[in-house]
């Protein structure tokens, strides 16, 4: 009988032929041993997979099973992902973006720290790769509790990346729902806060492994256009649903509102007349009172978009004019 792989490395492929080789050896020379690469080619019009199929004939690792499959159509990030998440006989999931890279041994720490813990969620700090330097993004939250979890990401204290964790694939596949609007252009990290919420045992691994690569300004993940704003905007309405419809979903209206100001702040960068700022002024205006609170944001952000959400748009109208590309 066939072992069952340790972990399920899930890599959607579309427009990546720079970096693929790069995300691809730095899989196949994870210290992991026994564990699946499923690559999901969703119909990319680069060398893509010629760079790949390529990198694996040189790859001489037996125990590692390695598997490129093929959508019939372009689906987007979330619908290939899950393709690959169908596909996969792992004892957990990982996602790994095409672009991206995981150093080593973050996959075998990972794992060992769910099998250690009995965790269904493992998730761990990363870093941000720019042309020139790197920037490590802690996810501490001094807690493991799942609910304290849900908090921070929905405060935007902590990402919701999928990248950057690993999921018991049985826990995973129950909770995640077959039909919603979190599939959709963006949105699909967002399951995390519903992954989390319906978790037992949440694990956070004080290491920096995963490397999020921000130079590649058109990948699936960070590609930012109206379409993708509306896109978030039925995630956030589909996780404030699934919070208000649980008994203690009270308790995270106030972190509700931190989302809405995250999409708002992306947001009014698109917005180029009057006509467009009226209507970001109005997209959750109950969210408009934590503007000036989120300290995310650098103090003249906050008060750009306060002075929208007062109706003042000519320093918004300005800077989007003259110093946004």
């Amino acid at each position: 009988m066939e072992e069952q792989p340790k972990v399920s490395v899930i890599v959607p492929i579309y427009g990546t032929e720079k970096w693929i080789e790069r995300c691809a050896k730095s899989l196949l020379n994870q210290t992991l041993e026994n564990f699946e690469i499923i690559f999901v080619n969703d119909k990319t019009q680069d060398n893509s997979i010629a760079i790949l199929k390529k990198c694996i004939s040189e790859n001489h690792r037996t125990d590692i099973k390695i598997t490129i499959a093929d959508n019939d159509l372009n689906l987007g990030l979330a619908e290939t992902r899950m393709h690959g998440v169908r596909l996969a006989k792992g004892e957990y999931i990982m996602h790994c973006d095409s672009d991206d890279r995981i150093e080593l041994p973050t996959i075998e720490n990972m794992y060992q720290q769910a099998k250690k813990t009995s965790a269904d969620i493992v998730w761990a700090d990363f870093y941000l790769d720019y042309d020139t330097e790197q920037k490590l993004i802690s996810e501490d939250i001094g807690s493991t509790c799942p609910k304290d979890v849900v908090h921070a990401m929905l405060s935007t204290k902590i990402w919701w990346s999928m990248c950057t964790k690993i999921y018991r694939r049985e826990f995973y596949l129950q909770n995640i729902p077959s039909e919603t609007k979190l599939w959709r252009n963006g949105g699909e990290d967002m399951l995390n806060i519903r992954l989390f919420y319906n978790a037992s045992i949440t694990t956070y691994l004080p290491m920096a492994g995963y490397h999020y690569n921000v130079q590649n300004q058109q990948s699936m993940t960070r590609a930012l256009n109206i379409d993708k704003i509306k896109s978030y905007i039925d995630a956030i309405d589909d996780v404030e649903n699934f919070i208000m419809s649980k008994p203690d979903g009270h308790l995270f209206e106030n972190e509700l509102n931190y989302m809405k100001v995250w999409l708002k702040q992306m947001a009014i960068y698109q917005c180029k007349n009057r006509h467009q700022l009226r209507w970001w002024k109005n997209l959750y205006r109950s969210a408009n009172k934590v503007i000036y609170k989120n300290k995310n944001y650098s103090l003249t952000q906050r008060l750009i978009s306060l002075c929208a959400a007062h109706g003042i748009y000519f320093p918004a109208l300005l800077r989007n004019k003259y110093f946004v590309k």
